[in-house]
């Protein structure tokens, strides 16, 4: 990796190329257009052709993702390959919310200078025309010149030791910066506090909190998955929560969702500084030639938090040893701590009371990232869509029972892996700080979690079905419907038949995510 790039956002209007739409969209001339514009490669250069696969256990929740093989015409020091984001294809959230996150992704990489901001590829370009919808983010690709720490390989605990030093840095650069009297503050303006952050969580975790209630309390959740890939063999045993933990913790959790909270906000006192907001394996990178030193990617969650924020996410996201965090909490909370009061000049009289405090609060970070914006997909598997595939199978899923684990694609048993590892990872930490009693004596408000969405309602595909059991062409109207706002007008008439109607075959090659997997492990469309 060379120093560190640092680009400003371009005005789309200025590039020489167009944005792409989505990463089916990005080709040989798109790749070319940026190389050119950054000037990796000159006018006798071309780009005679590209290879796309997938990047990441989460490629494609807030965002389209591709690694980018390069082809050249003829030998040039330009990169092999390169990682490109746009907009994401299943939209878990708000188009509103997703359009921040990138934006908050693009600063991450462009407005801070490299010893600034965490260790980080380097960026070719960061641009957006909201009014098409067109983002793009072009970046080096880490594969280059770091190691992936993916999930299947978590993390021992000299690996988490060797990154204190620069978590411990980066919370002290940033110390305070919610207040005016800081230097980050009028640069750290764009990055939500997480008390606040959370509460856009709540109600959208209404309708995901009986359904995760629902999933991980199945003894059998993941009896079937293959124990011998991925990172199985690392893990301990599933265990039921509703059995481990004594009632339906996600329910008792979101009701004490906003006393729970106001404990990280700095105006009740908490400590304040800016946190990654999704820092686990698959964000992160370790250097193939000094493995001392790492990189993360992926800043779209970035919030303001307790200084323990990233240290607690990373500790809770299944991206260490089990034993990292069953055995060893207390020492890497001590060694965090410890180097942080020899560096801090705000929080010298910050407590290890108070800073294990905060950590405790702040491991809830992913799991209500895990029920609110996962409601998606879990409510997705109660209908056997391809956008909750994991969470529908027939063997301890929410699903119908049409789809079994056997019919999932390799990329939804690996994403099955990290659930498990991280879910199991949730649960020990519950259990471990008491939290079902800590939650119970919080002020807590009456939810309906079944008016936020109606688990009792029919598990399986909405789609109708004539007399036969197949599925049946349907109405414009009705196709509109079931594509939950991925299908307008225009487009239903367009793929709609002679007589007008809107077969499955046709829905599903339009509408992605869809019914695919379920049209072709049942009965094909009429």
């Amino acid at each position: 990796m060379t120093s560190f790039n640092s680009i400003k956002y371009e005005d789309p209007s200025t590039l020489p190329f167009k944005l792409p739409a989505g990463v089916g969209e990005v080709d040989a001339a798109f790749m070319q257009g940026v190389l050119r514009h950054r000037g990796a490669i000159g006018e006798d250069v071309e780009v005679t052709s590209i290879e796309k696969s997938d990047v990441g256990m989460t490629a494609g929740y807030f965002s389209s993702i591709a690694r980018v093989k390069l082809n050249y015409s003829k030998e040039c020091s330009a990169p092999p390959s390169m990682i490109v984001k746009s907009w994401p294809p299943f939209e878990l959230l708000s188009k509103d919310a997703i359009k921040g996150m990138f934006i908050m992704d693009m600063k991450g990489y462009s407005e801070f200078t490299g010893d600034e901001w965490y260790p980080r590829p380097n960026v070719y370009l960061a641009s957006y025309d909201e009014s098409e919808d067109r983002w793009a983010l072009v970046m080096e690709d880490a594969y280059n010149f770091a190691d992936h720490a993916v999930h299947e390989k978590p993390l021992t605990l000299e690996q988490v030791k060797i990154m204190i030093p620069a978590l411990v840095d980066f919370a002290v650069r940033f110390e305070g910066c919610n207040e005016e009297s800081s230097p980050m503050f009028e640069r750290t303006k764009h990055i939500p506090p997480w008390s606040a952050a959370a509460m856009t969580f709540e109600k959208v975790g209404y309708g995901g909190a009986a359904l995760f209630d629902e999933f991980t309390g199945k003894p059998d959740a993941f009896d079937v998955d293959d124990k011998e890939k991925f990172g199985f063999p690392k893990l301990a045993p599933w265990k039921s929560w509703k059995e481990d933990l004594g009632g339906d913790f996600s329910q008792l959790f979101f009701k004490a969702y906003e006393k729970y909270w106001a404990n990280s906000a700095a105006s009740e006192g908490a400590t304040c500084t800016v946190s990654h907001g999704d820092l686990r394996g698959d964000n992160l990178f370790f250097d193939k030639q000094d493995p001392t030193k790492w990189y993360a990617i992926d800043f779209q969650l970035c919030f303001q938090g307790p200084i323990a924020s990233d240290l607690a996410y990373l500790m809770t996201s299944g991206s260490v040893l089990p034993e990292v965090y069953t055995e060893n909490t207390e020492e890497v909370l001590k060694m965090f701590y410890d180097l942080f009061t020899t560096k801090t000049t705000k929080y010298k009289d910050l407590t290890y009371e108070k800073f294990r405090s905060e950590y405790i609060t702040m491991t809830m970070v992913l799991y209500t990232y895990y029920v609110a914006m996962g409601a998606a997909i879990w409510q997705a598997g109660t209908m056997d869509h391809d956008g909750g595939l994991g969470a529908c199978i027939k063997e301890g899923g929410v699903g119908s029972g049409a789809i079994s684990y056997a019919h999932l694609p390799e990329s939804e048993k690996r994403k099955r892996y990290w659930w498990i590892s991280s879910m199991n990872n949730f649960r020990v930490q519950i259990k471990q700080f008491g939290m079902m009693d800590m939650l119970a004596k919080m002020d807590q408000k009456d939810v309906d979690f079944q008016a936020a969405f109606n688990t009792k309602n029919p598990r399986g595909c909405p789609w109708p079905k004539g007399e036969d059991g197949k599925f049946i062409a349907v109405d414009q109207p009705t196709a509109i419907a079931l594509s939950n706002g991925s299908l307008n007008e225009k487009k239903a008439a367009e793929i709609a038949g002679e007589d007008g109607t809107v077969t499955m075959d046709a829905f599903n090659k339009v509408v992605i995510p869809g019914w695919s997997l379920l049209a072709a492990v049942s009965q094909p469309s009429a």
